[in-house]
């Protein structure tokens, strides 16, 4: 398998198709997104968004943050986000949509912090969708770090939970796993769909820069009533290479897929560390 040249799969047009499938039911019902929506935006926090951002640095988890100052100054289209995914669950009255704020890493210079959208709901309390900002109290802004491009449509619901923190030259890359489920009760049936990704960010004075990606899993299950049930799993796997001084230089990953249990292909791919474009840059 070539790493870097790749037709469209199988699973990736049944994936495609399940979307489609989806944004057909969002119109149907006059739904208008299943799940919140992926910005990049940077937000501009009033003073007691900020100091209500410090206080959170000493509390792990804050489970119904609705009156939080950092919730009732998100966007909009946040806020909305969150009570059309959570009105697609279903009419139960409990079903009404609750922000909860979790402290992944306090920094120097921010707060990494993880924002849920989930429901008040006690039947479907294990359902949530997160989505990873960067509080910096020196510039009184968020930023959001988007986990893919955004689509109304798209029914995966995103965790995060911080990983490694890598000493690279001239900043610190700080990991965090991403997981993104298909599993959502806002639509049944299709293939069952679970993918993480390693993601590196870094933070300097224009702001947070992602600094490498990496999709470490995917296992996708198919069942066709004709062709019978069937399953997909890519694995890769991502080291790191130092310098003598135990900085990181290098990324190293090795893919290996598998259909129903055989080996279907293999890959591997080399990424070298670059200070001026604060990432990870492929190498040919």
């Amino acid at each position: 398998m070539n790493d870097k040249v790749m037709a469209i799969s199988p699973s990736a047009w049944r994936l495609a198709t399940s979307l489609a499938v989806a944004a057909l039911f969002a119109c149907g019902q006059g739904i208008e997104r299943l799940s919140l929506p992926q910005q990049s935006a940077v937000l501009r926090l009033p003073a007691e968004s900020v100091a209500a951002a410090l206080q959170l640095s000493t509390v792990q988890t804050l489970s119904a943050a609705d009156e939080h100052p950092l919730i009732t100054t998100l966007p909009a289209s946040m806020q909305n986000g969150c009570r059309a995914m959570i009105a697609a669950w279903g009419e139960n009255p409990a079903n009404t949509p609750q922000w909860g704020i979790r402290v992944l890493l306090r920094q120097p210079d921010g707060l990494w912090l993880a924002l849920r959208c989930q429901s008040a709901d006690p039947q479907v309390r294990q359902y949530y969708d997160e989505r990873l900002a960067f509080v910096r109290p020196t510039s009184s802004t968020m930023q959001f770090l988007p986990f893919d491009r955004d689509a109304a449509a798209d029914s995966r619901l995103f965790h995060v939970e911080l990983g490694e923190r890598l000493p690279v030259q001239g900043f610190e890359a700080i990991a965090f796993r991403v997981t993104a489920d298909s599993d959502n009760p806002c639509c049944g049936g299709g293939d069952v769909v679970r993918e993480q990704w390693l993601r590196l960010y870094v933070v300097s004075e224009p702001g947070v820069d992602q600094a490498l990606s990496v999709l470490t899993l995917r296992d996708q299950q198919s069942h066709d009533d004709e062709q019978g049930d069937s399953r997909i799993v890519r694995v890769t796997q991502v080291d790191f290479e130092r310098n003598a001084a135990g900085a990181v230089v290098a990324a190293l990953t090795r893919s290996r897929e598998e259909v129903d249990g055989k080996l279907r292909g293999t890959g591997s791919a080399r990424y070298r560390w670059d200070s001026k474009a604060r990432r990870f840059v492929a190498v040919p």
